[in-house]
């Protein structure tokens, strides 16, 4: 996928005014997502993402820093000024994107790496025994 089309997917799922909105939410969300897997695992998702992108989810990332769902969505609204409501949304917007530029199995590599609450944040289905 071209950065040209990840913006253009992040902008129309998250209802953005223009390009550039959706460009800083997708930074920061990845800023985040890289802080969460750490430097190595990071490495191996930014390959996936399109060039102009893969540093945001790589410049950050340095021991893999252990936060939950909530926490991800707390840095998120932090960096961009917004509440927590508006992170979720945002969040949604680009980890849904980024779960359409995986392959499969690389997205179930990612899901285990993050853990369990995770999954609902890429717009994947919650597996039923993980409710439980």
């Amino acid at each position: 996928m071209e950065a040209r089309e990840f913006l253009s997917t992040v902008r129309d799922r998250g209802s953005y005014a223009d390009r550039a909105e959706a460009e800083q939410v997708t930074r920061a969300v990845l800023v985040v997502l890289g802080q969460r897997l750490g430097a190595d695992v990071a490495k191996d998702v930014a390959v996936q993402l399109p060039v102009e992108l893969q540093e945001s989810l790589t410049d950050a990332a340095g021991p893999a820093e252990g936060f939950g769902p909530d926490a991800f969505l707390s840095r998120v609204a932090q960096a961009l000024g917004t509440s927590i409501a508006t992170a979720k949304w945002d969040v949604g917007a680009v980890l849904s994107t980024l779960a359409d530029a995986l392959s499969v199995d690389q997205l179930a590599q990612l899901m285990g790496v993050l853990g369990p609450g995770y999954a609902i944040l890429f717009g994947q289905r919650v597996p039923a025994t993980a409710t439980r």
